[in-house]
């Protein structure tokens, strides 16, 4: 579990997201968007009596104004759907759990078993 505070000079936001620097960001607003919580957020913004103080978008669109210096971890998720080339099958699944082991240089040491688990399944689209 990780908090994710405000950054310090709201007036000084970081820059725009990109995924070189803040990887966790983009995923995480990715993972909501699939999940549909910015349509959770927006009701709850318009209909409940504190929505107003909501400090999260419903747009996510604001994920600049939270300091994610602290994050040491990456998403990976699989979300089903058709991604063709290299740059969109990195962003899913196994391939994307593969870029990011390889960002992080690892590589198991000699003599070091490794065991994966995982679930692949595929449809046959014409």
């Amino acid at each position: 579990m990780q908090d994710f505070l405000p950054v310090v000079n709201q007036l000084d936001p970081l820059p725009e997201l990109n995924h070189a620097q803040h990887d966790f960001p983009l995923r995480f607003r990715d993972l909501f968007v699939h999940l549909k919580v910015h349509k959770a957020l927006r009701y709850l913004r318009d209909n409940h009596p504190q929505g107003g103080q909501m400090t999260l978008s419903p747009a996510l669109d604001n994920l600049a104004h939270w300091d994610w210096s602290r994050v040491r971890v990456q998403l990976v998720m699989s979300i089903p759907g058709k991604y063709e080339g290299v740059d969109k099958m990195d962003e899913m699944g196994i391939c994307r759990l593969g870029s990011a082991l390889a960002a992080k240089g690892w590589k198991p040491k000699a003599g070091e078993v490794v065991k994966v688990e995982f679930q692949v399944s595929s449809l046959f689209q014409l």
